[in-house]
């Protein structure tokens, strides 16, 4: 008999370097796929309104892929020959999280850096997710949870909204520093 430990710990599989982060977000083209819930096509929404006048981005696209699965390659291929920088989301639930993730890393894998929108709750499968992925350090937006945000109208899902900008707008800004530090410009 063999039994086995659903414990173990899964071997990561090969690390896979980041691409390089965007220091800015103007004159970038950004991608966001949304996987449908209401809370991320109102995000993706006011991210496609708000981005070009007041943080001069040159364009959003905004993809709409499956709930419950992977985006196809030929999306991923599309928005990765397109587009700078990418928001993927919203990983709100575990399924959700586990192929916003997916979609996050396959991004990455082709050349873009790639944003998840991760709610409070599933920050641990999506830490999980990208570390036995070999991306542990792919960058997060973390929401608060926001799974009663679906139900609780415009309000609820516009501060949402505003905080998922807000940090974009933050982590953009925070690599760009780092990486002014690490080529020894003052920040």
């Amino acid at each position: 008999m063999i039994i086995y430990s659903p414990v173990a710990p899964v071997p990561a599989n090969k690390p896979i370097d980041l691409p390089p982060e965007v220091k800015s977000l103007k004159g970038v083209k950004v991608g966001i796929l949304t996987n449908r819930w209401k809370s991320m096509d109102h995000i993706a929404r006011h991210i496609a309104k708000i981005l070009p006048p007041e943080h001069g981005a040159a364009s959003v696209r905004v993809e709409t892929v499956p709930i419950n699965g992977g985006a196809p390659d030929r999306i991923l291929d599309s928005v990765a020959s397109e587009v700078d920088v990418a928001i993927v989301g919203l990983a709100n639930c575990g399924s959700c999280t586990a192929w916003s993730v997916h979609d996050q890393i396959a991004l990455i894998k082709r050349g873009i850096p790639a944003y998840v929108v991760v709610t409070e709750r599933f920050v641990g499968l999506a830490k999980a997710s990208r570390r036995s992925n070999g991306v542990p350090d792919a960058p997060m937006i973390i929401l608060p949870i926001t799974e009663d945000v679906e139900y609780a109208g415009e309000e609820a899902m516009q501060e949402a909204a505003e905080m998922t900008l807000d940090g974009l707008v933050k982590a953009v800004e925070t690599s760009a520093k780092r990486k002014d530090r690490v080529d020894g410009v003052a920040a």
